[in-house]
């Protein structure tokens, strides 16, 4: 019995939608297994970049990364932008400020020193300033005369407290 030409279109069109339904099954497979990969690709990057919460797992961190020594160079900004920035983000402050609360440079010193001291096998850190009115933005200045380091970030720390009265900020 020969099947008539409706029932061949009906028979092709049912044939058709097997293979998309395949097609569609083996996309949502390809599909699927991305997201299962992407997923896991981000659960390992939000393991690899947490917060770390204390100095000692930040320091834990750079060991387990690699870091073996460090030799550290301070170099502070002078420039008026400070005082500017300051206005915005440091209770309309310059950011260099000295008072009961430590800055952000005191802060930063602070824990940098703190951080990479533990790599730093001399403790001898050369520091420097840049941007006041002796040196304006062609030279720097040492934090001592004679030009001699700091001995760890204690005193690199309590020097930049010493030297803030007496600098005038440059720029614009």
């Amino acid at each position: 019995m020969e099947m008539s030409s409706g029932q061949q279109n009906l028979d092709s069109v049912v044939e058709l939608a097997k293979e998309q339904n395949i097609c569609a099954v083996e996309k949502f497979g390809e599909l699927r297994e991305e997201l299962l990969i992407a997923r896991e690709e981000s659960r390992v990057a939000r393991e690899q970049h947490t917060c770390h919460t204390s100095v000692t797992q930040v320091i834990a961190a750079l060991r387990e990364a690699g870091l073996e020594s460090s030799n550290l160079i301070l170099g502070i900004d002078f420039t008026k932008s400070n005082e500017w920035t300051g206005k915005y983000s440091f209770n309309r402050k310059s950011l260099h400020a000295i008072g009961s609360t430590p800055n952000p440079y005191e802060q930063a010193i602070s824990i940098i020193g703190r951080t990479l001291s533990p790599f730093d096998e001399d403790n001898i850190i050369p520091c420097f300033g840049f941007g006041d009115a002796s040196t304006h933005d062609v030279g720097v200045f040492s934090f001592y005369p004679d030009d001699r380091c700091c001995v760890e970030f204690e005193e690199a720390l309590a020097r930049y407290k010493e030297i803030i009265p007496y600098l005038r900020l440059s720029g614009t």
